[in-house]
């Protein structure tokens, strides 16, 4: 459920000029992009790059009821130090123009799934989920993870693997602004905690973060990235 706060909200603004909540809106767009991926590994990788660059269009004069434009650009990296340490790294940015209704807010178009929101497990575990909403987003992360048990070890996918995390990741969105790499506004935080890995597609981990709003718990059942 979408609500506003007391005061000055932007949500108020654009609720007043969109239909009520909960009338349905036909939302169709079309997605085209370039995706480049080396990674050893799609669910847990240890080393490679996940490189993408997608747009997506909705025009209502084709077809559905909502006109918008989604860029969305995203870089992963993942680098093996030694036999038990793996450094890695995500920047991911997306622009949104036109008339996005705002439940198109939440999600981010990558290749491989959407991304939801910013804060949470799935982008930024030092905030809430979905703490930050807004038309454009951008989100850095970064990890340093060891991997303290693998059976068998040296293999890119094990029967069981435990990993402890440390995590740098930071966050903002773009409302009445142009889209821009910046460091200026983002919110930082950073933490650890745990994975567990139990064959090609199971996972449960934990990680506490610091950030703006204080201590954050997130559950995971897969890698943030």
């Amino acid at each position: 459920r979408l609500d506003s706060l007391d005061g000055p909200s932007l949500f108020g603004g654009e609720l007043a000029a969109t239909p009520a909540l909960g009338a349905p809106t036909n939302d169709v767009s079309a997605r085209v992009g370039i995706v480049i991926d080396t990674r050893d590994d799609e669910s847990a990788p240890q080393r490679g790059v996940l490189i993408q660059a997608i747009h997506t269009r909705a025009d209502s004069t084709v077809m559905g009821d909502v006109s918008y434009a989604r860029t969305f650009v995203s870089a992963r990296g993942y680098l093996p130090v030694g036999s038990k340490f793996v450094l890695a790294a995500r920047v991911a940015g997306q622009k949104m123009t036109g008339t996005p209704p705002v439940g198109t807010y939440y999600t981010m178009d990558a290749s491989d799934g959407a991304i939801y929101g910013l804060g949470g497990a799935n982008t930024d575990r030092a905030l809430p989920q979905d703490r930050l909403l807004g038309r454009s987003k951008l989100v850095a992360n970064f990890d340093v993870r060891y991997n303290i048990m693998q059976i068998p070890p040296g293999v890119p996918t094990p029967i069981a693997r435990l990993t402890l995390i440390g995590f740098v990741d930071a966050a903002r969105v773009f409302q009445t602004e142009n889209f821009r790499l910046t460091t200026t506004g983002m919110l930082w935080g950073g933490g650890g905690g745990v994975m567990f890995q139990l064959m090609r597609n199971a996972f449960l981990g934990l990680t506490v973060g610091g950030g703006p709003d204080g201590a954050q718990i997130q559950a995971h059942t897969g890698w943030t990235f």
